[in-house]
């Protein structure tokens, strides 16, 4: 009973902060003109792509718009900075790390709320004080986008320590929401209405994709573990790598990374000289030249997402010091190349997966540029698949933990 109880109330946790995150971002930013800078923000499909993704909502100016996209942006460097200063960062102390933690986030809340300030500034309504020639309105609402993400942060720490699928499940209400609109102005802003047909048609095409990765997500290469120092009898020990290694962290971050060389060209005037032209079609989705591209930004993310998310020399050195081996490896550098070279097998098959699931619908977009969209939306679903699986197994975790009793 006691377990059900535990299980429940995760559950209760969950769905509260999915709440609050849900209402605040129906709660319309202080002093801006709503419809006016809705409009603003729609003309940029970049900042559209990656809202849909990284749990922000800029349909509306509201103050948690920015949602855990400074957060999920923050984790990917803090990553970086752990792989680069390994030792280093083992000596610090829990309060340390999550201050550096909390700080990163902050650095990419002001970077990205400034960006949203800047692109809906004609909205929002000037505030000057005698003796100043600063616009405070635009400080005043670039301080509640901050505060709206740190917030947002907050609640994601709550839900890590009392709820169900980490801090990343705050993204949820944001990808379910998002869902109808990417499929009308993915990459392509239809011109006329999705009928019910196509909503139909759409639904089976996602259920039948979220049966399929549901299953592909779980596949794992299970690399057997001898453990000298551990008595079991009962079951061996192994080291999962999963096909899948980056996740869907590719997806997150994809759109990001394609669209940065664009910001060398105005988005008014467009591009002006042989340079810019090139770099249009190069990184653009409705070319076979942008759409090759693309796949080499998701094999580059899922590589290096896929490390992270292992770590193979990490792993490597964890063994060496437990005393753990691999049969017929030698521990420290042979079994860092060995698990090096799984890693990379592993990657090869999962990036292509990934790359036909974002560039099939582009490839089919070049004749049928509706069908784009379902690149954006196949992302968005895959990112909920692996967000569920996450829920899940915690909730196995949960259901069996106090299942065995000593004998």
């Amino acid at each position: 009973m006691r377990k059900r109880h535990e299980m429940l109330g995760r559950a209760a946790w969950t769905a509260m902060t999915l709440g609050i995150v849900a209402l605040g971002q129906l709660v319309l930013l202080p002093g801006t003109d709503i419809a006016t800078a809705s409009e603003e923000l729609k003309s940029v499909p970049f900042l559209q792509l990656v809202a849909g993704t990284t749990g922000s909502q800029l349909q509306n100016a509201t103050i948690l718009s920015l949602g855990m996209r400074p957060y999920m942006t923050g984790m990917i460097v803090w990553q970086a900075i752990q792989m680069l200063f390994d030792e280093q960062i083992q000596r610090w102390t829990l309060r340390q790390a999550g201050i550096a933690k909390r700080l990163i986030t902050l650095l990419f809340a002001f970077i990205q709320g400034f960006e949203m300030v800047y692109v809906m500034r004609s909205a929002i309504k000037p505030i000057y004080f005698s003796g100043f020639s600063i616009n405070f309105g635009l400080v005043l609402v670039w301080i509640i986008l901050v505060g709206g993400a740190m917030f947002t942060t907050w609640l994601g720490d709550v839900n890590m320590q009392k709820g169900l699928g980490s801090s990343v499940a705050l993204i949820i209400p944001s990808l379910v929401f998002s869902l109808p609109n990417v499929l009308a102005t993915g990459f392509y802003r239809r011109p006329h209405p999705i009928s019910q047909q196509e909503y139909v048609i759409a639904g089976v095409f996602v259920l039948v994709f979220i049966v399929v990765m549901t299953i592909i997500n779980e596949a794992e290469l299970h690399i057997p573990i001898e453990r000298p120092l551990l008595e079991n009898d009962l079951a061996k020990s192994y080291l999962p790598i999963r096909l899948l290694v980056a996740g869907s962290m590719p997806f997150m971050f994809s759109s990001s990374m394609f669209s940065l060389p664009t910001y060398f060209i105005n988005q008014t005037v467009g591009p002006t000289n042989e340079f810019q032209r090139q770099i249009v079609k190069w990184f653009s989705y409705n070319t076979p030249q942008g759409i090759f591209s693309y796949a080499m930004v998701m094999v580059f993310l899922g590589y290096a997402f896929g490390y992270m998310n292992m770590q193979p020399s990490k792993i490597a050195k964890n063994l060496k010091e437990s005393g753990d081996y691999i049969i017929n490896q030698v521990p420290g550098d042979m079994t860092n190349r060995f698990l090096l070279r799984h890693f990379s097998l592993m990657s090869i098959w999962g990036n292509s997966i990934l790359v036909i699931i974002a560039v099939t619908p582009l490839i089919i977009g070049l004749k049928y540029p509706f069908v784009a969209n379902y690149s954006v939306v196949l992302g968005q679903v895959f990112i909920l698949v692996t967000i569920m699986d996450t829920v899940s197994a915690q909730m196995r975790a949960l259901w069996y933990k106090n299942r065995y009793r000593v004998i």
